[in-house]
């Protein structure tokens, strides 16, 4: 009897030890089965601790994507959406698309957490954030373009993408989806030809054309070919795209200008009017589109005419080219005051070239109308003349017409203080042999008041020389005055 309950024992010992144990049973289970099971429960604080056991797998876990996208979106808890939800963005990118359609949830803290989770994207996400593109939710589009957009040059994963939605079915979207790519700047300069077909086919919508206009500026130099394109938009029936047209040319800079040149003049005078100031916008840079300008000035409407002299100032000495147009302008006494008075201030900054004409211009023979109208001008334009205007003034001084002498003396009281470079010139202009000329001297010293101090001395020569006109002593006198009390 011992005997056999021995044996029975051994048997027993022998069949335990062969089975595992329930605890054994529980380890070798795959978690991510136990998970799912319990993501089945009816009670919805099981489920969400099971969600939240998921989330912790990170990329593990992404055999559930389906089952947490169904929980998000259908499950009755907005604990247990929620829930899903932020373990789908714990997952990682791969799971950007699924949970963005949460953007669009009737459940407003579930909305938060999805704004929330694509305010922190970086550009590591921008090719699946571009699958979102995809989307049927428009406001789950519009939501991915905006973040793509503030992305800017880290979101060229996306830019095939971006691409597709210039052609999107709506207006909003195909407006951001071009601000999107600008914002890449050069980085989506492969969007360039794609842009401009967004820009004809959306004759009808200008914020599209606004953006599509920004965009291409934003490419930078190497989209400079699609400056004609742009240029058409100057004449835009709405101001905002022409804005953007003008702003768009400017960022792409002189590179524009060799496109521009070989069709400008084909334009409307309304094209022809914003490429002579978009080339005066810049500077010396605009040098290169001076021939363009010298055609644009033969043009019939004045305030073209206007603009392309305005703007040849302002490129400076690079437009020395222009002078003889310029000159030209000046020949013509049935011009437009305006056109002349621009005329003379060009040839001014123009520099050294500009003067010469100016000078020889006022001492023509054929042209005895012009020394005052050009000193007419010249005053009028007072401080405008600057450093430049100087050496002319200097020369207009010493010239051999005593009417151009006595006209530069009037331009110099105009310009008062300003006038101090040509205090030495004056000096030596008090011994001009034209008592006239000697008369505005003084009186132009006596403007630029106390920078003429230097210029008391011969003053007072004039004023002592027993041969002084009585006029003459009277502006002597009335000058040293203003010069010591200034």
């Amino acid at each position: 009897m011992r005997v056999m309950r021995c044996i029975c024992i051994g048997w027993l010992c022998l069949a335990l030890s062969g089975c595992p144990s329930s605890s054994q049973q529980v380890k070798k289970e795959n978690p991510m089965v136990r998970l799912r099971r319990q993501l089945r429960s009816s009670k919805a604080s099981v489920r969400v601790q099971a969600i939240k056991e998921m989330g912790q797998y990170g990329e593990k876990a992404r055999p559930a994507i389906p089952m947490l996208h169904r929980a998000m979106i259908q499950d009755r808890s907005s604990q247990v959406r929620q829930a899903a939800l932020r373990a789908l963005q714990d997952i990682g990118p791969v799971a950007i698309p699924k949970w963005l359609v949460a953007l669009a949830s009737r459940d407003p803290e579930v909305k938060k957490i999805a704004r929330s989770g694509l305010s922190r994207m970086s550009s590591g996400d921008a090719a699946q954030l571009a699958v979102s593109l995809n989307s049927p939710l428009s406001v789950v589009r519009q939501a991915t373009l905006s973040k793509l957009k503030e992305l800017g040059p880290g979101a060229k994963p996306a830019l095939p993408v971006l691409i597709k939605h210039l052609k999107d079915q709506e207006v909003e979207v195909r407006e951001a989806a071009a601000r999107a790519i600008g914002q890449m700047g050069p980085a989506g300069i492969k969007a360039m030809d794609p842009l401009v077909e967004c820009l004809i086919a959306n004759k009808a919508w200008w914020r599209v054309r606004v953006a599509v206009a920004w965009a291409l500026g934003e490419l930078g130099p190497k989209a400079a070919s699609t400056a004609p394109q742009i240029a058409n938009l100057m004449q835009d029936k709405d101001s905002d795209v022409g804005k953007a047209a003008m702003k768009a040319l400017i960022k792409l800079g002189p590179a524009v200008i060799k496109p521009l040149s070989e069709t400008v003049m084909d334009n409307s005078w309304q094209v022809k009017l914003q490429v002579a100031k978009l080339l005066g916008m810049m500077g010396a840079k605009g040098a290169p589109g001076t021939k363009i300008l010298i055609n644009i000035i033969g043009e019939s409407d004045t305030e073209v005419r206007k603009h392309a002299v305005i703007s040849l100032g302002k490129i400076g000495p690079g437009a020395a080219a222009a002078v003889p147009a310029l000159t030209k302008l000046l020949h013509t006494q049935k011009e437009e005051r305006v056109i002349w008075k621009n005329t003379v201030l060009s040839l001014v900054r123009i520099g050294p070239a500009g003067h010469t004409a100016l000078l020889q211009a006022m001492q023509h023979k054929e042209l005895w109308w012009l020394p005052p109208k050009v000193g007419e001008m010249l005053g009028e334009l007072g401080d405008k003349l600057g450093k430049p205007g100087m050496p002319l003034l200097s020369k207009t001084l010493q010239s051999e017409k005593w009417e151009v002498r006595l006209t530069t003396t009037m331009i110099v009281r105009k310009l008062g203080p300003s006038a101090a470079p040509l205090v030495k010139t004056l000096i030596q202009a008090l011994q001009d042999k034209d008592d006239r000329v000697k008369n505005g001297v003084a009186k132009a010293l006596g403007s630029i008041g106390s920078q003429a101090k230097s210029a008391l001395p011969a003053l007072k020569k004039v004023l002592e020389d027993k041969s002084t006109p009585a006029k003459l002593k009277t502006s002597v006198q009335q000058a040293i005055q203003k010069i010591k009390s200034s």
